[in-house]
């Protein structure tokens, strides 16, 4: 079994962990998951499932792969709580879970140069949610 790595990077704040925690915990809901089945679909113990979604310690670079693949979550929605690359079936469970946590906001993504492959929209204004820290 894979354990979760004890060290701590510079800038990793119990509050950081707690929230990277927290949103792997609420993807994991969002499936309708247990904490048990869970770990074992991830062949880890419970403890250490328990461990990372209290925010008591970070998955290592495997492990965390696993999670995120399994979840259909991203690195960007666990480290700053953006949907962007999450299933938008599973960003759409999170959001309805968890209402009061959403905020739209809606940011600018101008590309250098039109790509003809990306649909028209893709140039303009886009629509990003975030969840709150």
């Amino acid at each position: 079994m894979a354990p979760a790595q004890k060290t701590r990077t510079p800038g990793d704040s119990p509050e950081q962990r707690e929230a990277r925690g927290r949103r792997i915990l609420w993807a994991r809901e969002a499936h309708g998951i247990s904490r048990l089945e869970f770990a074992r679909r991830l062949g880890v113990d419970m403890t250490t499932l328990r461990n990372i979604e209290n925010g008591k310690s970070n998955p290592g670079m495997q492990l965390a792969w696993r999670m995120f693949h399994a979840l259909g979550i991203s690195l960007d929605y666990v480290v700053a709580g953006r949907l962007t690359g999450v299933n938008p079936e599973v960003a759409g469970a999170l959001v309805h879970a968890h209402p009061e946590l959403a905020i739209r906001r809606l940011e600018t993504h101008k590309l250098d140069k039109p790509d003809t492959d990306l649909p028209p929209s893709t140039s303009e204004a886009a629509p990003v949610f975030y969840l709150a820290r």
